[in-house]
């Protein structure tokens, strides 16, 4: 049946045409960053944070024994190596793993600098594990990994 003019005067038809491409990757970016958001509040911790504290530990007992025999200065320096390669290969899971591995990354690289070196210098995975990648292609590589997880997906 048909529909006179007067019955339904406000009445508009109106299509809103959507690009199906774009809402499907805007959503799921917001999806990904939903996940990585429930994911902080499951409550698991975040390992860098341990990676963090035990190059820390391992690097404090290296420099305190500058002045010691070499056979004990290289056994720490190996063993603050290790923590070093583990720190550098381990993926925050948290924002705030995220910006702890940025802030470790930065305070590295200044007291590199302060004794004239940098991260493309420092080669802590040598000996242990064979890798010939230096700590800030380690680094940025951890880094760019995590920024995939947490940053939502631009196009």
């Amino acid at each position: 049946m048909h529909t006179h003019l007067g019955e339904r005067p406000n009445y508009v038809r109106d299509f809103t045409m959507v690009e199906a491409s774009g809402l499907k990757k805007r959503t799921e970016a917001t999806m990904a960053a939903l996940q990585a958001l429930l994911d902080e509040l499951s409550g698991d911790p975040d390992p860098i944070f341990t990676a963090i504290a035990e190059w820390r530990a391992a690097s404090t007992y290296c420099w305190s024994l500058i002045d010691a025999p070499h056979e004990a200065l290289e056994a720490a320096g190996d063993a603050e190596c290790a923590a070093a390669f583990q720190l550098l290969t381990t993926s925050p899971t948290s924002l705030a793993g995220f910006l702890a591995f940025c802030e470790w990354g930065e305070e590295v690289q200044i007291a590199e600098r302060e004794r004239e070196g940098n991260l493309a210098e420092w080669f802590p995975g040598y000996r242990m594990a064979g890798t010939t990648d230096d700590a800030e292609t380690l680094f940025f590589r951890t880094l760019a990994g995590a920024a995939r997880r947490f940053l939502p997906a631009q196009v």
